[in-house]
């Protein structure tokens, strides 16, 4: 399913697209009065769609800025079309002369605009566009301070007609009598991003057939649990992701499923709020999950996911990607194949693989990186105080770690040296 989010007159136009197209997907259409409603409608859609579809990049922007959504999401971009579609109707209708077009314009860059006045044959010197001062994040926009300086530049005569994308701006100038024309998607921008949509559906429903392979090995911190409820576990987990289980214990158990069934039972795991590493699952047993193209790729993807878990005590999922992420979402991903030339130099100096420095990295981040020892490096990251010594020198050697005194440890031994580990220079592309 196709959700839709945008204003009401927008989303009717995808709808009446769609049914043209003869859309073999359907859509689930959720229109707004104004954009402070765009995160919650869209957080409803993420729950039962694959794809949700915005009609511009203000409410894209509002919502990806704060959601973690599962399903796909996209926009129709304000393209050449569309501007072209109202140049040529003012012009035809005598509102604008051609020969001194001025005209205030937002949410299109001016380079696009100058062609299109080209295209047309008429002069773009007249042309004021507004920024929406809309980054990525959604932060920084704001209706009322667009329509503001479009108002501003009519009251002071630099512009006879505002031309606008938003809704909200629209019905904003329209109440203060500023003459404005609003920019709609043609016909043909909506059709390229519902196919666009289409191409993303047909591609989750492939990805969820994908094979899946789940390893279940029993906890070193839980050896005393019993085998008879590691054994109930492993059942319920079979039966929660629809999986065979092929193999027993020991030394784990293994099971056969797809994806798709595999991000269900997770989702349900982790849902209401929970984190895997914080139900029973985590306190008994260690799970890595491996997608690939045939059981033996999704295998071996499951068993590296498997040393993370057991390394790091939660859940791990390595895709065939070669991205391994914890299955709580909120926790920080490695990627098995690095290619960033920053990252494999400093790998290649401190002796570690790639995703040994990632995982390094974020070890750092947890503990105080200013006041390191040797000691308390090796419990974070799981080596041997000899080998936390030894890479905390080639750190100090490449210059991307400092000593910076010493502390006298619980036992009578010898002071450990303090190391303040200069994480900005660690970059990670």
């Amino acid at each position: 399913m196709i959700g839709v989010v945008g204003p009401r007159d927008s989303v009717a136009q995808v709808e009446d697209v769609a049914r043209q197209m003869s859309l073999s997907v359907p859509l689930a259409p959720r229109p707004y009065r104004t954009p402070g409603s765009v995160v919650d409608l869209a957080a409803e859609l993420d729950e039962t769609c694959s794809v949700i579809l915005f009609t511009g990049r203000v409410p894209f922007a509002l919502a990806s800025s704060v959601l973690r959504p599962r399903s796909h999401l996209e926009y129709i971009p304000h393209e050449g079309a569309d501007l072209l579609r109202v140049v040529a109707r003012l012009l035809m209708s005598s509102t604008l002369d051609a020969g001194e077009f001025r005209v205030s314009l937002d949410s299109i860059e001016t380079a696009l605009a100058r062609e299109v006045c080209a295209d047309v044959g008429v002069g773009a010197d007249g042309i004021r566009t507004i920024p929406l001062v809309l980054r990525d994040s959604g932060a920084g926009f704001s209706a009322d301070e667009v329509a503001r300086q479009h108002q501003e530049l009519y009251a002071t005569g630099e512009v006879d007609i505002c031309l606008t994308c938003l809704d909200s701006v629209h019905r904003l100038l329209r109440r203060r009598g500023v003459p404005v024309e609003r920019i709609t998607h043609a016909r043909m921008v909506v059709r390229a991003a519902l196919e666009r949509c289409l191409l993303a559906t047909r591609l989750d429903r492939a990805s969820a057939a994908q094979i899946a392979v789940c390893l279940v090995a029993p906890s070193v911190r839980a050896r005393d649990s019993g085998d008879s409820l590691l054994d109930a576990l492993v059942r319920d987990t079979a039966m929660g992701m629809a999986a065979d289980l092929v193999d027993g214990f020991p030394p784990h158990a293994k099971l056969v499923t797809t994806r798709g069934a595999v991000e269900r039972w997770l989702a349900g795991e982790a849902g209401a709020g929970t984190k895997l590493r914080e139900t029973e699952f985590a306190g008994i047993a260690d799970l890595g999950v491996g997608f690939g193209a045939t059981v033996v790729l999704a295998e071996q993807n499951a068993r590296r996911a498997l040393t993370h878990a057991q390394r790091e005590g939660r859940p791990y999922v390595m895709r065939d990607d070669g991205l391994t992420s914890p299955a709580d979402p909120s926790r920080p991903a490695y990627r098995a194949r690095v290619t960033q030339p920053a990252t494999l130099a400093i790998s290649r100096e401190v002796g570690l693989s790639p995703v040994s420095l990632q995982r390094l990295v974020h070890v750092l981040h947890r503990i105080d990186s200013q006041t390191v020892t040797a000691a308390g490096l090796a419990s974070s990251y799981g080596v041997s105080p000899r080998s936390a010594r030894r890479l905390l020198a080639k750190l100090v050697a490449g210059g991307y770690a400092v000593s910076v005194g010493t502390e006298q440890g619980g036992g009578a031994g010898r002071p450990q040296a303090v190391y303040d580990v200069r994480l900005d220079r660690l970059v990670l592309d």
